[in-house]
């Protein structure tokens, strides 16, 4: 008898281990707020979690290769054919996307505003470009007529552009001075004026200045070609 009852008392005893090792543990923390010391969340926030460093957001755009243009709207960006590399004056290109507009709104009673909304800044873009070749001038201001002249006796040709303001749509590109990288805006409205100035060190120079439409922009890198 003593056996028997010795027996059933140790499978008792072994039961119940075995149940009191299957029990969840009591978490006496906030069930709401995760915790760092467990292994689920270490992996999970060492993936979301991974400060990127400098070396690694490294992609600078440094220096312009080419202006490249374009009559017309780029509508389509799989495909781009440039008509034109103009020769832009060092140090006149520019692209600006202007500060936005703040506007606060108040309500009577509190000093803070209730909310703020901004306003898109206008984009503009300019260039002067130091030629008369009438490739050039024939992109701003449109086919122009053929003229000849007689002046102080001696004869000279050339064409006659309608001097009329005349806005145009364009679409370009910037490449980068490495030959690597561009910047493509597709929709820019942009006129165009002869400027003499400067006449002992700066060449006559087609002015262009506008404005961008377009409601994105573009940076492009260029494929390293693999060597089948």
């Amino acid at each position: 008898m003593y056996e028997e009852a010795e027996i059933i008392d140790s499978l008792l005893k072994a039961i119940e281990n075995e149940a009191n090792s299957e029990k969840i543990p009591e978490f006496n923390g906030n069930p709401f707020r995760g915790s760092f010391n467990n292994s689920f969340n270490n992996s999970f926030n060492k993936d979301i979690m991974m400060m990127k460093e400098k070396k690694d957001l490294k992609s600078p755009f440094c220096g312009v290769n080419s202006l490249y243009m374009v009559k017309g709207e780029i509508k389509d960006l799989t495909t781009i054919d440039f008509s034109h590399d103009m020769p832009v004056l060092v140090d006149t290109l520019n692209y600006t996307e202007g500060e936005p507009t703040r506007n606060p709104v108040n309500v009577h009673g509190l000093d803070s505003a209730w909310c703020t909304m901004f306003e898109s800044g206008e984009t503009t873009f300019a260039c002067d470009i130091p030629t008369m070749h009438p490739d050039v001038l024939e992109f701003f201001w449109g086919k122009p007529e053929t003229q000849t002249s007689t002046v102080n006796g001696e004869s000279w040709e050339g064409n006659k552009y309608d001097r009329n303001v005349k806005q145009i749509k364009v679409g370009f590109g910037i490449l980068s001075g490495d030959g690597t990288k561009m910047f493509i805006v597709q929709e820019a409205d942009v006129i165009a004026s002869n400027v003499f100035e400067s006449g002992s060190t700066t060449p006559h120079l087609v002015r262009v200045t506008g404005s961008v439409n377009a409601d994105n922009f573009v940076f492009l890198e260029k494929k390293e070609v693999v060597e089948p």
